[in-house]
């Protein structure tokens, strides 16, 4: 159990410690050496594959010995876990529009940067709920309760979005921060409810779009 938890710490650790390096220092120096928006998207959503997906599949495939599919519940109860990601993100949707309406906000359906769709919306869900819902999640799980677990999933998610928020200038990062460590908190308990990955990741890029296309605004839901 220790070995385990240990391994499980140096992974985490090493994670954030690339992914800060990647974010503050690789991307910027993309952004400025390339002139395409093409290219920096590109270089931008492949290396958060590499670092968050690439590494946890040979991790949970030669560490843990076990299939990264049946591990992370991509392959189960596929058509529950997108049906009812669905229904949450247009639940949310009729929220945030109604929410709109009677703030009398005149930012209401934005025309969102392509690049926010890709990275924010396609693969947002796809390569965030993996780590931190199939694996994060399921992995504190076996050393604390399901909402203990959850919370400090949650907690790291939020910190997962600091380095581009600090680089960036972000000067609501609390507020931010506990929008997402909200957000991170739902999103367990669904994986939990429907007991299939597939609705954390389709109601994570149904959040984001809706707050793109109503907004035009999320502090940029892409991590960077």
């Amino acid at each position: 159990m220790n070995s385990d938890k240990n391994r499980f710490v140096l992974y985490m650790a090493v994670f954030f410690v690339v992914w800060s390096v990647r974010t503050v220092f690789l991307i910027p120096y993309v952004a400025k050496t390339f002139a395409e928006p093409v290219i920096v998207e590109s270089i931008r959503n492949l290396t958060k594959i590499f670092i968050w997906i690439a590494p946890l599949y040979l991790y949970l495939k030669f560490f843990e010995r076990i299939s990264p599919y049946y591990y992370l519940k991509i392959d189960d109860r596929i058509l529950r876990g997108i049906g009812l990601g669905i229904a949450a993100g247009i639940a949310f949707f009729a929220f945030r529009f109604m929410a709109g309406i009677f703030s009398g906000s005149d930012q209401l359906f934005k025309t969102p940067f392509i690049g926010d769709i890709v990275g924010g919306v396609i693969f947002a869900g796809i390569i965030e709920e993996p780590f931190f819902r199939g694996f994060v999640l399921q992995k504190l799980q076996g050393f604390a309760s399901f909402w203990k677990a959850n919370f400090i999933a949650s907690f790291l998610f939020a910190l997962s979005h600091m380095p581009s928020w600090i680089y960036h200038g972000d000067n609501n990062i609390f507020a931010d921060g506990l929008n997402v460590l909200v957000f991170g908190l739902f999103l367990g308990w669904l994986f939990k409810r429907t007991g299939s990955l597939w609705s954390a990741i389709v109601f994570h890029s149904a959040y984001n779009l809706a707050t793109l296309v109503i907004t035009g605004n999320c502090h940029n839901p892409r991590l960077n």
